[in-house]
C-alpha cells in the first residue's frame, strides 16, 4: 500500500480534492484528511495528554464539505499541536497512536504512516499553521493518478510514499 499526500491551504480547497478524487475513482475509505479543528479543545495543564475532543455541532461545522470520507472521524488534541480532525483511515488510525502515547506527536504519527521523517516535519508544520492534509491510502499502480488528481485541485507538491 502507497500513500500520497498533499497539503492545502484551506478547507474547501481540500474539501474540492476529496470530490475530485472520489470523482477520479477512488473510494472514501481510501481518502484521508488531517487538519487543525480550532473550536474546541481544552488543553490545560492538566489536560497535556491527548484526549479526544468533545463531539456534537462543533464537529458537523468541522465537517463541511468532507461528509462523503466521515465513516471514519476522530477528533483528537495533540500536545503541541491542539485539537486535530481526522478523516478517513487516518481517523482509524490516529486513536490508536494517541491511545498508545504517540511518539513524537504528529510528526511520529506520520512517520508511521510511511512518511520520512523530513517529509513528516514539514507536513506537520502545514497543519500547525492551519493547512489541511489529504491523503490517498493506494496500491502503488494508482500513486501516479492520486497524485496527479491532487496537484491538479492545487496542493503543495503532493508525494508519493510507500511504507517500509
Amino acid at each position: 500500500m502507497s500513500i500520497v499526500i498533499g497539503a492545502f491551504e484551506l478547507r474547501e480547497q481540500a474539501a474540492a480534492a476529496v470530490d475530485q478524487l472520489l470523482a477520479g475513482g477512488f473510494a472514501a475509505d481510501e481518502v484521508s484528511v488531517l487538519g487543525r479543528h480550532g473550536e474546541v479543545a481544552d488543553l490545560s495543564p492538566e489536560h497535556q495528554t491527548a484526549t479526544r475532543i468533545a463531539t456534537g455541532a462543533g464537529i458537523g461545522a468541522a465537517l463541511g464539505g468532507f461528509g462523503s470520507i466521515a465513516v471514519g472521524l476522530a477528533a483528537l488534541a495533540i500536545p503541541g499541536l491542539g485539537p486535530v480532525l481526522a478523516l478517513g483511515p487516518f481517523a482509524l488510525a490516529l486513536p490508536v497512536a494517541v491511545a498508545g502515547g504517540l511518539a513524537g506527536g504528529l510528526v511520529g504519527f506520520l512517520m508511521a504512516q510511511g512518511v520520512p521523517q523530513e517529509e513528516a516535519e514539514r507536513y506537520a508544520e502545514r497543519v500547525r499553521a492551519g493547512a489541511y492534509l489529504v491523503a490517498v491510502h493506494t496500491d502503488p499502480s494508482r500513486e501516479l493518478a492520486a497524485e496527479t488528481i491532487l496537484a491538479a485541485a492545487g496542493a503543495e507538491a503532493p508525494i508519493r510514499h510507500r511504507p517500509g
